[in-house]
């Protein structure tokens, strides 16, 4: 059995978009540091997913820290919360069941000690956030395109109008017709219209 000191704990960071600090992953290893003590071991390695959603299992600096639990290279994983490791309820239960399998731990700064329970409530918070996000991100969309804005990526043929609003700001999903590809456009529907096969110009 392993003492406090042979532990070997690797770390884990985590944060989502370019809009956050280019520091919050660091920041969420660097808030681990009072719960490290507490356990007890050994930090052998850290690992960072800056601008990287949850919902994804490529993550480089997550691939490597399983592959360290399956070679048995650490005992204890820590991290800020759960859902910096896996946001989406399958991946939870699928992180879960790696871990119990290769005996390694799981401690958060908010959960605490993740047991086989808190796998489980994790998972279903993790469906009903996604749920409530998608559900979010229609409205948005739809409000967007009822305010007579473009709600999707910019279009070819088009390209973003800057306008200012009352207060200065400016108003985003506004598009206007980019006239250099625009003709590109119209030159391609001129051929559609006389009948000449995809992928073939009249100088082919």
């Amino acid at each position: 059995m392993l003492t406090t000191t042979h532990r070997r704990i690797a770390l884990y960071g985590r944060h989502p978009t370019a809009m956050q600090s280019a520091s919050s992953s660091a920041d969420q290893v660097a808030s681990c540091a009072p719960l490290v003590g507490y356990l007890g071991g050994t930090v052998t390695a850290t690992w960072l997913d800056p601008e990287l959603s949850g919902y994804r299992r490529d993550r480089p600096g997550l691939r490597q820290l399983l592959r360290a639990v399956e070679t048995g290279e650490i005992d204890i994983i820590v991290c800020e919360a759960l859902d910096r490791l896996a946001r989406d309820a399958e991946d939870v239960a699928w992180l879960g069941k790696k871990l119990a399998y290769h005996r390694v731990q799981l401690h958060t700064v908010s959960e605490g000690h993740v047991d086989e329970i808190k796998f489980a409530v994790a998972g279903l918070l993790g469906s009903i956030f996604l749920k409530h996000l998608v559900d979010k991100t229609l409205r948005g969309m739809e409000a967007a395109v009822l305010a007579g804005r473009f709600a999707g990526g910019r279009a070819y043929g088009y390209k973003r109008m800057v306008r200012l609003d009352a207060k200065g700001e400016v108003q985003r999903g506004l598009l206007e017709i980019d006239e250099a590809q625009a003709k590109v456009v119209r030159r391609i529907f001129a051929w559609f219209a006389a009948g000449l096969p995809p992928f073939r110009s009249p100088h082919a």
